[in-house]
């Protein structure tokens, strides 16, 4: 009976038959946006792009008379922004759907590293399920925000390798200490991981073929400068032998994207800003508020309505 009810309430979510991701809706966006069918702009993405305080609040000062939707959700990847994007099609014609992609975690959430000699058993469990039943990382998704979590610009008095550096990578690295070496050499898994993703992405993309797409990948903070890779290496992952935006991805994605979707470039222009101040949090691999608003200014400049 429990099996029953869980593969009823995950058909449920994947068609989104109700509103799983209404409360992120109605928290980054107005009333007025929200209710309006027609708007100019759908920005998907991930925690880079959730929230009132990240570049979509820019864009929408920088474009006022545009109708932006912020449709970001924290923590997800494709798989999860295809839901999002569904549910928001059934309410929404949007004429600009603009994506934010992570690769750095977005080729690891399509096959989590599940690795039982080095993490727990409820964490490779939950990894495993979650692979093919996509309501259990949603669940747990929504219960870690009923936790009061950390503020990632209150870390940086704490020793970087402390346990309060940002979880998710620290428990990548005991899963798999080579996964950013292994994916700037496009080796191990990471070649057919990145074919998926091409993959997946063309078909989130005909879910909306008459919109007008935009993508561009948030660069690694060790694809930014020398003094983020030497942290890394301290907290132990393998050497980082690249320099900066030398990587071959995500410079390769846009030889696979057809010519109506525009590709925004952004790791030069933030390695250069880079020099004059800190971009990315000391403490997690977040872009802080000086590198939402460069993050900002290179969108507004490059984006072709």
């Amino acid at each position: 009976m429990a099996l029953v009810v869980l593969i009823v309430l995950e058909c449920i979510y994947r068609y989104q038959l109700i509103g799983f991701y209404k409360s992120e809706l109605t928290a980054y966006n107005s009333i007025e946006d929200l209710e309006t069918e027609t708007i100019d702009l759908l920005v998907l993405g991930d925690s880079f792009t959730a929230g009132k305080d990240s570049y979509v609040t820019a864009l929408k000062e920088a474009f006022p008379e545009k109708k932006i939707i912020n449709a970001g959700i924290r923590g997800t990847g494709l798989i999860q922004h295809k839901y999002m994007l569904r549910h928001c099609l059934r309410n929404y014609k949007p004429q600009h759907i603009l994506y934010q992609s992570y690769l750095a975690n977005d080729l690891m959430d399509l096959s989590y590293p599940v690795n039982w000699k080095a993490l727990s058993f409820s964490r490779n469990l939950y990894w495993t399920l979650g692979k093919h039943l996509h309501l259990i990382p949603f669940l747990n998704y929504r219960l870690s925000g009923l936790k009061k979590g950390y503020r990632k610009d209150e870390l940086t008095g704490h020793d970087i390798a402390g346990k309060n550096y940002n979880h998710r990578t620290l428990m990548y690295l005991e899963a798999e200490p080579t996964h950013l070496q292994n994916m700037e050499a496009n080796a191990g898994r990471y070649p057919r991981l990145y074919k998926e993703w091409l993959s997946r992405f063309s078909s989130l993309q005909k879910m909306a073929p008459e919109a007008r797409w935009h993508i561009f990948n948030i660069p690694h903070c060790t694809q930014i400068a020398d003094s983020y890779r030497s942290q890394y290496e301290s907290l132990g992952f393998a050497t980082l032998e690249y320099d900066n935006c030398q990587t071959w991805w995500p410079n390769d994605i846009e030889t696979y994207l057809n010519r109506e979707t525009q590709f925004i470039k952004l790791c030069d222009s933030l390695a250069k800003e880079e020099i004059a101040r800190p971009l990315y949090f000391t403490f997690d691999p977040h872009l802080n508020t000086a590198g939402q608003q460069v993050l900002a200014q290179q969108i507004v400049r490059q984006f072709v309505w």
